[in-house]
Order: C-alpha cells, then structure tokens, then sequence
C-alpha cells in the first residue's frame, strides 16, 4: 500500500471511531399518559446541552370531543418551555430536577345565567419545578416518567364565577427516540 492509501484509511477510521463516540442531542417525545388518559397530544423536543443539563419545550393540545371532560377545568392548549439538570453518570439519563414556564388556555362554556353555549377563552401563565427519570437504550429509544407542580401568577379574583385553580401540574409517562 502507498503512503496515501495508508494515510486516507488512518483518517477514515479515526474520524469514524470519533463519530460512534459523539452522543445524540436531540429527543423527540410522546406523552402516552395524556394521550391514554386525556385524549391529549402532548410531544416534547429537547435539545441535550451537556452531559448533565438539557432545554427543551412541550406542546400540548386537547383533543378530546366533549370540552367538559377535562378542558374546561384544565387546559386545551399549552406550550411548556424547561430547563432540566441530570443528576447522574451516564450521559443526560437518569434522575433529573426542571424549571419550566407554561402557557395555557382553555375553552370555558359559561352555564352562567341565561347562555349556558358561551364560551370563554382564559388564558395564564404559570412557574414551577417537576423531577423525574429517564432511560435510554443503546439504540437509543427512550421512556420517561415525569411529575411536577407550578402556579399560575395571574388570577381574575375579581370573578365570582372565575374557578380557575392556582396550581398546575405537569408529568406524565413518555416514549421517544434520542437521535
């Protein structure tokens, strides 16, 4: 073999060996908790940042046909932007601690008086913390189980007939792939 034959497959099989050691950064995720339970479409993006912390954002969508399920009294639409640490030695899995920021809405059918079909558009929105656990296999499917609280900052305490609850949740059991 020549002197550049030799060079090229030296190249070829560094630059490969350094390939198979770069981790995936990215994940796209499916709620099967809220989808299962709610009828809800719930898909999260992260973006992995180090080997420890990672942003990313959920979008949220009720979709079940009858609103006084669970929209009226929850929400129809939210988009969740977080912050997540891991807290452990392998590369962004395991036990982690969120910081996230939600903003919601929801379809309220005023029974109020005499139009019991009105129905109102309330927004807010809301700051909270959730812990959780990832798992991610060598191929790098993943499953997720995630559980946190927040408050929402505004309020119509003025409204009688306003019951909108301070607090929100978020979590859930979730599937994706790291890619």
């Amino acid at each position: 073999m020549n002197m550049k034959k030799i060079t090229l497959l030296i190249a070829l099989t560094l630059s490969l060996s350094v390939l198979g050691q770069s981790e995936e950064k990215n994940e796209l995720k499916l709620n099967a908790f809220n989808l299962i339970a709610l009828s809800a479409i719930d898909i999260t993006y992260e973006r992995l940042l180090t080997e420890e912390s990672a942003i990313g954002t959920s979008l949220y969508v009720y979709s079940g046909n009858n609103q006084d399920e669970v929209g009226e009294y929850y929400k129809s639409f939210s988009i969740t932007p977080y912050y997540r640490n891991y807290f452990s030695k392998n590369y962004a899995k395991g036990f982690f601690v969120e910081a996230f920021a939600m903003l919601s809405s929801r379809k309220k059918f005023d029974d109020i008086f005499d139009n019991p079909n009105t129905q109102k558009k309330e927004s807010n929105f809301a700051m909270g913390i959730a812990v959780g656990g990832k798992w991610v296999t060598k191929k790098g499917f993943l499953a997720e189980i995630s559980i946190g609280i927040g408050r929402n900052l505004f309020q119509k305490n003025n409204d009688e007939y306003y019951d909108e609850t301070p607090i929100v949740g978020r979590g859930g059991i979730s599937i994706g792939k790291r890619f």
